[in-house]
Parts: C-alpha cells; structure tokens; sequence
C-alpha cells in the first residue's frame, strides 16, 4: 500500500487549475520544451540533494504525454486516489517510511498514517 500527498488533500490549490487550462488549451501538442522541463524537475521536482542520476533517469523514463486522453487518465487518477479507506483493512505488522528530505508530504501526515495503523512503526 503506498499513501502519499493526495490522500491528505496536499495537493497545491494551483495545480489543478493550471493542468485544466493545459488540457483546454491543447497544449500537449506542443514540442516538449526539454530545457523547461528539466529545469522544473531540478528545481521543483525534485530534492535539492537528490543525484543526478536519478533525475536523469526519471526524465528519460517518464517522456510528457502527447495525447489528451494520457493526460486526463493520469491526472484523474493521481487526483481520484485517496487510500485512507482501505488503511483499516491493513491486519498485518507495517513499516512506514519518511524521508526527511520530502518536500511535499510532511513528516507529520507519516505519523498520522502510523497513527491509523494497530500494528506499525514508523522510520524516518
């Protein structure tokens, strides 16, 4: 089971107006901007101290859909999760897992997930 920002409600109040103006304005078909990209993966997208290498790996992986349909799939689904039902059928000993550097979820909603499971541990 994986929990992460939205199941908090974290996501930031600009992004989904932002990502709907992106599908309206048809802006997927345009040429992916690399230099863009990477930056905002350097920059925003990832910890300050995470290795090149994975960036890197991350952005080679992960090319930018190009059709509105991948767009709306992904982001509907990254917005529809939420797992905090599904935590009270959780039967069996559980380690959570924070890293520090996150800088997105914080440390406390790793606690709360701690919280809401009876048998688990938390590391951070």
């Amino acid at each position: 089971m994986l929990h992460a920002g939205e199941d908090h409600d974290l996501t930031p109040a600009w992004e989904k107006p932002l990502l709907r103006l992106f599908l309206a304005l048809r802006l997927y078909h345009l040429p992916a901007n690399d230099a863009f990209i990477r930056q905002l993966a350097y920059s925003v997208g990832f910890h300050e101290r995470t290795d090149e290498a994975v960036v890197e790996d991350f952005l080679q992986s992960n090319p930018l859909p190009r059709r509105r349909s991948a767009w709306t799939t992904v982001t509907e689904a990254f917005w529809g999760y939420d797992g905090r039902p599904d935590i009270e059928r959780v039967d069996v000993p559980t380690l959570v897992i924070h890293g520090p550097a996150d800088g997105i979820v914080p440390v406390d909603m790793a606690r709360e997930t701690v919280r809401r499971l009876p048998d688990s541990v938390f590391c951070q």
